[in-house]
């Protein structure tokens, strides 16, 4: 009884040891799961100018709606992850105003990863309007 009782407790011990060998090891980076990979992109929008702006993705040639940014306040938006491709992450905010009779405002390309944050300050004037990546 003994010594079985001793080479359990000698197994289970080299398990234990070997186990935090092999996680204090370096490893290959380990795939995005599914919730990483389906993050939504935050799109802050600091509207300066003087009406509602709509707030449209173009990605891969199409331009989806993600929202309204209210006239000289910040707005919070929310792109989903999907809009983008694994192969091409890149994406343009584009600005419609809501009363129209205004030109529509383009960023310029942005490459983003899900979950980033992205700062857009939409000015009066839309041409001098600016976009940051955080």
């Amino acid at each position: 009884m003994g010594i079985s009782r001793r080479r359990s407790f000698s197994l289970i011990l080299a398990a234990v040891g070997g186990t935090l060998v092999l996680s204090c090891s370096k490893s290959t980076p380990t795939p995005p799961t599914p919730e990483e990979r389906e993050a939504a992109i935050v799109v802050t929008v600091n509207n300066k100018a003087y009406s509602d702006v709509n707030v449209y993705a173009v990605a891969q040639g199409q331009s989806r709606r993600i929202g309204t940014a209210r006239a000289t306040a910040t707005t919070t938006l929310s792109m989903p992850a999907s809009y983008l491709t694994p192969t091409s992450r890149t994406v343009r905010l584009k600005g419609s105003p809501v009363a129209g009779g205004g030109r529509d405002v383009l960023s310029q390309q942005i490459t983003v990863q899900p979950g980033a944050i992205i700062e857009w300050t939409i000015e009066n004037n839309l041409a001098s309007s600016s976009v940051f990546l955080k």
